[in-house]
């Protein structure tokens, strides 16, 4: 107890031999045992993060990190987990996390409902876990960026600009028909309906067709829009690739909106307008909400809020691939 309570700096040992005991730690290279004094204090501090994909999008990246320091600065530690190959190794990282006692899982992004269902019985052995996403079938806390009002945004910049024909590019295969979705096509749906725009099958180009779909529309003669929203800033950047090599200029004969403000958009020629989320403030509206229902859980207090389902809003990043026009 007495070289405890030195390392510890706690009191009932003279400031002379605590001193003597400290410096032969560091002489004998002693290391704490973490999961030892977690016993002793009945808690770990430790969060668990599990990832089904290697977050290579610097967005995700950064927001990782902003997670971790964030639990850093709160005497939280972090613990990942990236599982590319499933829910079996998915779940062999939640049971290294629940052996590892952590008090909290932070999971996702998965995107599929079927993915959150295999989570179920798993995460029922965690005290507390939270979501990159919010579905139905997984009934838990999430924080996510609202793709949807992103989307709306960026429809709605478009027609402040004079815009009224606006087609969208690059739209993975497996969002349509999903209405009931809070997906980045529905948002550029919706918000075309409100602003009583009319909706060109021609102009939805999925993400498989792309280029093949998008060079056949610009060769058939038929009227083309002023403007594109895309999927995201990759989609855009094969569509202005295309446009040139076709013989139309960007913004000066279609305006282009990317998604994401990806490190490609200030890169490429014309630099990017798009749609962004401040990484920051969305690390803290997760880590916020993990440590309040932690702190609840540890003093045993019962929860009377519904879940909950934050949505971090979208920004307007203003750059030159969107031109003004005169309204027709």
């Amino acid at each position: 107890m007495t070289v405890s309570n030195a390392l510890n700096g706690r009191k009932g040992v003279s400031e002379k031999k605590a001193h003597a005991i400290r410096q032969y730690a560091v002489k004998v290279g002693y290391q704490p045992d973490y999961r030892a004094s977690s016993l002793t204090r009945r808690r770990t501090r430790m969060i668990g993060v599990c990832l089904r994909a290697t977050p290579t999008v610097p967005w995700w990246a950064q927001l990782v990190y902003e997670v971790q320091k964030l639990l850093y600065a709160s005497d939280f530690r972090m613990t990942l987990g990236i599982a590319p190959e499933g829910p079996k190794q998915e779940n062999s990282f939640l049971d290294h996390f629940m052996a590892l006692r952590c008090e909290a899982v932070l999971v996702g992004p998965l995107g599929y409902a079927y993915q959150y269902k295999a989570l179920a019985h798993r995460l029922s052995g965690i005290p507390y876990a939270i979501g990159f996403e919010t579905f139905s079938d997984l009934p838990i806390d999430s924080v996510s960026i609202d793709e949807f009002a992103g989307m709306q945004l960026a429809v709605r910049h478009l027609y402040e600009q004079g815009h009224r024909d606006i087609g969208h590019f690059g739209v993975p295969d497996e969002v349509f028909g999903k209405s009931e979705l809070r997906t980045r096509h529905n948002g550029y749906l919706s918000q075309m309906k409100q602003l009583d725009l009319s909706i060109c099958e021609q102009w939805i180009i999925s993400e498989a067709s792309g280029k093949m779909a998008l060079e056949s529309l610009l060769q058939s003669g038929e009227p083309l829009p002023t403007a594109w929203c895309t999927h995201d800033d990759n989609a855009a950047t094969r569509l202005i690739r295309v446009l040139d090599e076709m013989g139309y200029s960007v913004p000066g004969d279609m305006s282009v909106m990317g998604f994401d403000n990806l490190n490609i958009a200030s890169l490429i020629h014309p630099q990017l307008t798009t749609i962004g989320f401040d990484v920051h403030r969305h690390a803290r509206a997760i880590v916020d909400q993990l440590l309040e229902n932690v702190e609840r859980i540890r003093n045993e207090q019962k929860r009377t809020e519904p879940v909950a389902s934050i949505l971090t809003p979208p920004l307007l990043i203003q750059r030159s691939s969107v031109a003004q026009i005169k309204e027709a």
